[in-house]
Order: structure tokens, then sequence, then C-alpha cells
């Protein structure tokens, strides 16, 4: 049996992308899933399962080190086809999924489309809808769900310090500030006026190198410790943290139609989500407020979950 057939056979799921995947893989590296194919295996020699049971068990430091090692070499393509297929399982059935394909098939837009599709997976049980059309408007924003017996609309941004492009990496600006009001006064606007609903950001940093702090200064304001000292013993006296007046909250009128940002990193190893962590920023002068139980809803996001 062939390789690419062992695959569609492990992973059930993506053979609804079978014979778009087969042709895709004919581009070879202008396909995203030419690298994943290749990282493959489909064959468990007796130091693969030697690998893989020192991470899952956990038990010797020193192998679990070297599972890490050996799997991060050698296994990142089935990690990423497991992960792939435990979201199509979730979203298969959902409106608007078969209009992930194009995006899934295109060397540039792949991790966007995957983390379009991990949110709609996680926020499955609240019929989601891929891609909705905002009403009198070409505008399309990634994602409607009926969080709290009212919709919401999520627009998805996935940046990164590089991306493939015909196997070339060409270096991003990974700056959030810039790109939050651009999101801002391009989409997010025009979809809350026109349907008077709530717009929630997600951004997935996983790829950009991004810390907390950076998307939390762009939109509320750069951060600052003050420490007052005694100069005679060096003693902190006291110390107080406030922010520069210089965050999008403030400086950007149009900021008002954004109801909250939640930003978060996550790692797929082990055929598991191996890490994930989250933040979130709630918009407090929002024109479409979110309520307390929508809020409480979107802080149970965790994609360990899907595991």
């Amino acid at each position: 049996m062939k390789k690419i057939d062992i695959l569609f056979k492990e992973f059930s799921e993506l053979n609804v992308l079978k014979s778009k995947i087969i042709n895709s893989l004919k581009k070879k590296k202008k396909s995203p899933f030419y690298n994943l194919l290749i990282d493959y295996k489909n064959r468990l020699s007796k130091q693969d399962r030697e690998a893989l049971s020192a991470i899952n068990q956990r038990k010797d430091t020193d192998k679990f080190l070297w599972g890490m090692m050996y799997c991060s070499t050698f296994f990142q393509g089935n990690f990423f086809f497991w992960y792939l297929n435990k979201l199509f399982n979730k979203t298969k059935t959902l409106k608007g999924f078969n209009g992930t394909f194009e995006g899934l098939l295109n060397v540039e837009q792949f991790i966007d489309t995957v983390s379009e599709i991990e949110i709609n997976a996680f926020f499955s049980n609240y019929n989601p809808l891929f891609n909705p059309k905002i009403k009198n408007s070409n505008l399309r924003l990634d994602s409607k769900i009926n969080l709290e017996k009212r919709d919401i609309y999520f627009e998805i941004y996935t940046p990164r310090n590089t991306i493939p492009c015909d196997g070339i990496a060409r270096e991003l600006d990974n700056k959030s500030k810039g790109k939050i009001k651009d999101k801002i006064i391009r989409q997010i606007k025009e979809c809350a006026i026109k349907e008077k609903k709530p717009v929630v950001l997600f951004i997935n940093i996983s790829y950009a190198g991004y810390m907390k702090h950076q998307i939390e200064d762009s939109f509320l304001g750069q951060g600052q410790y003050q420490l007052v000292i005694n100069n005679k013993t060096g003693n902190i006296l006291s110390q107080s943290f406030q922010r520069k007046q210089n965050g999008l909250s403030v400086e950007e009128p149009d900021s008002q139609y954004l109801s909250g940002i939640v930003f978060y990193s996550r790692k797929i190893f082990g055929f598991k989500v191996d890490f994930f962590e989250k933040d979130i920023i709630i918009n407090s002068n929002a024109k479409y407020k979110l309520n307390i139980k929508e809020i409480k809803k979107l802080k149970r996001f965790d994609l360990r979950k899907l595991n």
C-alpha cells in the first residue's frame, strides 16, 4: 500500500479532501501538504515506538528529552495530520466548512485556515458559521457563533515572523498594533455597525514570537512599572504599574467597534495539543459589549479540550 493511501486510512476524516490533496501534491513545495507528507511516517520502527513511548510516559528525564528531540525531527507530519483529523471530525458538518478547502490547499493561507478551523472546532456546540457574509455588504468575517442567545462575530488573525512562499522564508513585521488597527478599520467596524453585534478578534500567536505584553500594550497602552527607591538603603519603598495613553483603545476612535481580543499560543506534539495558553482583553468602552455569560464562555477557550 502506498504511503498516501496509508495516510488516508489512518486519518480517515481527511478523505473529504483526498483528491484535492493528491492533486496539490503535484505542485510539490507549493502544496502545504508536501512537507507534511515528507515528515509523515507510515511504518514505525522499534526506535520510533520507543521515542513515542518516552514522550508519553515521561518517567525517565533523559529518555523523555531524547524522545522529544527524536519526535520533533521525525514525527511532525504525523502529529499535524492527527490534529487536522481531529479538527475535521469536529467541523465537517458545520455550515461553510467546505469553504475552507481553498485555504487549506494554499501554502500561504494554510496556517491561517487551520486557526479558523480550530477555533470553530472548539465552539462547535454553538452553531458556528464559517465566513459569514455581513448584511448589505461584500464583507465576510471568519466566523459567527451563537454564544449566549446572540450572534457574535469572530475575526481570526495568525501573524508569523516568516511565511513559506515558493520555498523561500520571507521576513514579516511582527508588530501587532498596526495590524490590529487595520483589522478594526477595514473589517471589524463595518461588521459591528451593520450587524449591531459584538466582534471579537482572535490572534493565534503560536508562530509570531509575540509576547503577551506586546498585544496588551498595542490596545491598552504601553505598560510601565514605577519604583520609589530609598537612595540611602537601596530598598524599594513602593512600586506601581500604569499604562501610557498610547494604545488603540485611546488613540483610535473606531476601537469602540472591537468588543474584545483573545490571543493564544498552542503547540501540537505527541498526538495532542501539548501546550496552550491564552489571554483575553475585554474592551470596556465597546459599543457592543460582551455580557458576563459571554465572557465566561470565551474564557473557557482551551484547545487542549480537543484532545
